[in-house]
C-alpha cells in the first residue's frame, strides 16, 4: 500500500455572477427573521409613536421590516450563503491539495485554475504510484471522505478523470479518517483538539480553514499553502499515534 496523507482548501463559488445570483435570490426570498417581534421590527424602522405600533398589526410592520431592510440586510446575507458554498463540491472550488506519500515531504499543489490543479494531482499521483495499480492507495486525512467526495465532485465537473479511485466505503481498507478513528462514525472532532489531546503540535495556530478564503482574496496565497502544509503534517502524526507506530 501506498500511503498518501491529504488535505485540500476550498474556495467558493467562482462562476461569473455567481454572488450576484445568490444576491438577487436572497432579495427576492428575504423574510424576517422568525423571532423578530412586533416591537423590534418598530424599534429597527425608527418608529417610536407608541400609538402607531399599538395600531399597526405585527404581519403590517413585518412586512414594512422586510421592504425596508431588504436592501440593507440582504448582502451581508448573500455574502455568507456565497461563502458556504466552499464546502460544497457541487459549487465550490478546490484552490489547494497538500499532499504526501508514505514518509516523503508533504507538497502543495496550487493553482488558481482549477482544472489545472486537478491534472497537477493526477500527475503526482502517477508519478508517486509507479507500476502499482490504483488500488494500491492508502488515503489518510481528518475527515478524509469529505476531501475526497469534493475532489470527485470537481473531477466530474470538469469532465477529468481522476487518476485515483475517490470514492469508497467507510469499511474501505483504502481510507482512514483520523476523525472518525478517534471519536468514532458519526461524531467529530477538530484536527486542532485533536492534536492538543495527543500533544501533537497544533496546525491551525494563526489560520483556520474559515478564513482561507479571506487569505486569497488578500493575495496571502503563501501563507495558505503553509498552513495547508501544516494540516497535513499534523495528520500524519496523528495517523502515527493511533496506529502506535515509533510508539
Amino acid at each position: 500500500m501506498l500511503n498518501i496523507y491529504l488535505d485540500i482548501e476550498t474556495i467558493p463559488d467562482q462562476r461569473p455572477s455567481a454572488y450576484e445570483a445568490t444576491l438577487e435570490a436572497t432579495k427576492a426570498h428575504f423574510k424576517a427573521p422568525s423571532d423578530l417581534t412586533k416591537e423590534q421590527a418598530a424599534a429597527d424602522l425608527g418608529i417610536s409613536d407608541k400609538d402607531a405600533i399599538k395600531y399597526t398589526s405585527k404581519a403590517a410592520m413585518i412586512a414594512q421590516w422586510e421592504a425596508e431592510m431588504r436592501e440593507a440586510k440582504a448582502p451581508e446575507l448573500a455574502q455568507a450563503k456565497h461563502r458556504k458554498t466552499a464546502l460544497n463540491g457541487g459549487y465550490g472550488q478546490v484552490r489547494m491539495i497538500g499532499i504526501a506519500a508514505n514518509d516523503n515531504p508533504v507538497s502543495v499543489l496550487e493553482n488558481a485554475n482549477e482544472a489545472t490543479l486537478l491534472q497537477q494531482f493526477n500527475q503526482w499521483i502517477n508519478q508517486h504510484l509507479g507500476n502499482l495499480p490504483k488500488n494500491a492507495i492508502h488515503f489518510i486525512g481528518h475527515n478524509i471522505e469529505w476531501d475526497l467526495r469534493f475532489l470527485y465532485h470537481r473531477f466530474v465537473i470538469n469532465r477529468i478523470p481522476p487518476a485515483a479511485h475517490l470514492i469508497h466505503n467507510r469499511y474501505s481498507e483504502h481510507l482512514f479518517d483520523t476523525m472518525q478513528a478517534w471519536a468514532g462514525y458519526g461524531s467529530h472532532i477538530k484536527l486542532d483538539e485533536l492534536c492538543t489531546i495527543l500533544n501533537i503540535p497544533t496546525p491551525k495556530d494563526s489560520l483556520d480553514g474559515s478564513q482561507v478564503w479571506d487569505y486569497i482574496q488578500a493575495g496571502r496565497v503563501q501563507e495558505v499553502a503553509d498552513y495547508c502544509a501544516r494540516d497535513v503534517a499534523a495528520t500524519r502524526e496523528v495517523y502515527r499515534r493511533l496506529n502506535f507506530i515509533n510508539a
